[in-house]
Protein backbone atom coordinates (compact mmCIF):
# COMPACT_ATOMS: atom_id res chain seq x y z
CA UNK A 1 0.00 0.00 0.00
CA UNK A 2 2.75 2.38 0.76
CA UNK A 3 4.80 1.32 -2.31
CA UNK A 4 2.04 1.32 -5.29
CA UNK A 5 -1.22 3.26 -3.38
CA UNK A 6 -0.27 5.92 -1.52
CA UNK A 7 2.03 7.80 -4.09
CA UNK A 8 -0.60 7.51 -6.27
CA UNK A 9 -3.24 8.90 -3.46
CA UNK A 10 -1.14 11.69 -2.22
CA UNK A 11 0.03 13.09 -5.63
CA UNK A 12 -3.63 13.41 -6.46
CA UNK A 13 -5.04 14.65 -3.18
CA UNK A 14 -2.52 17.07 -3.52
CA UNK A 15 -3.75 18.50 -6.72
CA UNK A 16 -7.04 18.87 -5.43
CA UNK A 17 -6.30 20.49 -2.51
CA UNK A 18 -3.62 22.89 -4.07
CA UNK A 19 -6.80 23.77 -6.24
CA UNK A 20 -9.28 23.96 -3.52
CA UNK A 21 -7.17 26.62 -1.61
CA UNK A 22 -6.24 28.73 -4.43
CA UNK A 23 -2.32 27.39 -4.09
CA UNK A 24 -2.25 28.01 -0.52
CA UNK A 25 -0.59 24.48 -0.23
CA UNK A 26 0.77 22.13 -2.54
CA UNK A 27 0.74 18.98 -0.90
CA UNK A 28 -0.96 16.28 1.21
CA UNK A 29 0.74 13.32 2.28
CA UNK A 30 1.05 10.13 4.53
CA UNK A 31 4.10 9.50 7.03
CA UNK A 32 4.93 6.25 8.30
CA UNK A 33 2.31 6.01 10.96
CA UNK A 34 -0.56 6.45 7.96
CA UNK A 35 -1.04 10.30 9.53
CA UNK A 36 -2.11 13.07 7.15
CA UNK A 37 0.53 15.74 6.56
CA UNK A 38 0.25 18.80 4.52
CA UNK A 39 2.79 20.93 2.75
CA UNK A 40 2.57 24.74 2.18
CA UNK A 41 3.51 26.45 -0.59
CA UNK A 42 6.80 28.11 0.53
CA UNK A 43 7.54 25.50 3.31
CA UNK A 44 10.00 22.92 2.78
CA UNK A 45 8.67 20.65 5.59
CA UNK A 46 5.41 19.14 6.10
CA UNK A 47 3.34 19.26 8.98
CA UNK A 48 0.52 17.27 10.69
CA UNK A 49 -2.34 18.27 9.27
CA UNK A 50 -3.94 19.16 13.03
CA UNK A 51 -2.02 22.49 12.77
CA UNK A 52 -5.02 23.40 10.04
CA UNK A 53 -8.13 25.27 11.02
CA UNK A 54 -11.17 23.11 11.01
CA UNK A 55 -12.45 24.27 7.50
CA UNK A 56 -8.75 23.49 6.01
CA UNK A 57 -8.95 20.04 7.13
CA UNK A 58 -12.24 19.69 5.63
CA UNK A 59 -10.96 20.69 2.56
CA UNK A 60 -8.07 18.35 3.41
CA UNK A 61 -10.46 15.43 3.89
CA UNK A 62 -12.54 16.31 1.02
CA UNK A 63 -9.45 16.29 -1.01
CA UNK A 64 -8.44 12.58 -0.01
CA UNK A 65 -12.35 11.02 -0.51
CA UNK A 66 -12.13 11.97 -4.10
CA UNK A 67 -8.66 10.96 -4.34
CA UNK A 68 -9.48 8.30 -2.83
CA UNK A 69 -12.37 6.95 -4.84
CA UNK A 70 -10.82 7.82 -7.89
CA UNK A 71 -7.99 5.18 -6.91
CA UNK A 72 -10.64 2.78 -5.89
CA UNK A 73 -12.97 2.36 -8.58
CA UNK A 74 -12.94 0.91 -11.47
CA UNK A 75 -16.04 3.13 -12.61
CA UNK A 76 -16.97 6.94 -12.11
CA UNK A 77 -18.64 6.58 -8.60
CA UNK A 78 -21.50 8.96 -7.94
CA UNK A 79 -19.63 11.51 -5.65
CA UNK A 80 -22.01 12.38 -2.40
CA UNK A 81 -21.53 15.67 -0.44
CA UNK A 82 -23.78 15.92 2.54
CA UNK A 83 -23.12 19.21 4.41
CA UNK A 84 -19.85 18.26 3.50
CA UNK A 85 -19.17 22.57 3.47
CA UNK A 86 -20.62 23.53 6.68
CA UNK A 87 -17.02 24.76 7.99
CA UNK A 88 -15.14 25.68 4.83
CA UNK A 89 -15.10 30.04 4.32
CA UNK A 90 -16.62 31.24 1.22
CA UNK A 91 -13.71 31.46 -0.68
CA UNK A 92 -12.20 27.86 -0.51
CA UNK A 93 -15.80 26.76 -0.91
CA UNK A 94 -15.84 28.65 -4.31
CA UNK A 95 -12.63 27.06 -5.53
CA UNK A 96 -13.91 23.21 -4.47
CA UNK A 97 -17.43 24.16 -6.32
CA UNK A 98 -15.70 25.18 -9.31
CA UNK A 99 -13.21 22.04 -9.24
CA UNK A 100 -16.38 20.04 -8.48
CA UNK A 101 -18.25 21.41 -11.26
CA UNK A 102 -15.50 20.40 -13.62
CA UNK A 103 -15.58 16.96 -12.46
CA UNK A 104 -18.73 16.65 -12.92
CA UNK A 105 -18.16 16.35 -17.03
CA UNK A 106 -16.90 12.52 -15.51
CA UNK A 107 -18.95 11.87 -12.41
CA UNK A 108 -22.34 12.24 -11.30
CA UNK A 109 -22.09 14.81 -8.11
CA UNK A 110 -24.90 14.94 -5.35
CA UNK A 111 -24.83 18.02 -2.97
CA UNK A 112 -26.47 17.75 0.13
CA UNK A 113 -26.75 21.11 2.40
CA UNK A 114 -29.16 22.69 4.94
CA UNK A 115 -28.00 26.27 3.76
CA UNK A 116 -28.22 27.76 0.69
CA UNK A 117 -25.04 29.23 0.20
CA UNK A 118 -23.86 26.05 -2.30
CA UNK A 119 -26.83 27.06 -4.46
CA UNK A 120 -26.11 30.60 -4.75
CA UNK A 121 -22.47 29.72 -5.83
CA UNK A 122 -23.25 27.49 -8.19
CA UNK A 123 -26.31 29.20 -9.80
CA UNK A 124 -26.56 28.48 -13.42
CA UNK A 125 -23.28 25.38 -13.16
CA UNK A 126 -25.67 22.74 -12.29
CA UNK A 127 -29.31 21.48 -11.72
CA UNK A 128 -30.65 22.68 -7.64
CA UNK A 129 -33.34 20.88 -6.31
CA UNK A 130 -34.75 23.12 -3.40
CA UNK A 131 -36.62 21.63 -0.84
CA UNK A 132 -39.53 24.06 0.57
CA UNK A 133 -40.47 23.93 4.00
CA UNK A 134 -44.49 24.03 4.15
Amino acid sequence: IRGNAFPEISERAGQLFSEFTGGKYRGLFFDKDFAVKVLEENDTETRRIGYLSSGAIDTAYIALRVALAEYLCKKKPTLVFDDSFARIDDSRLSNILDVLVKLSKEYQIVILSCHDREEKMLAGKCKAVVLEDE
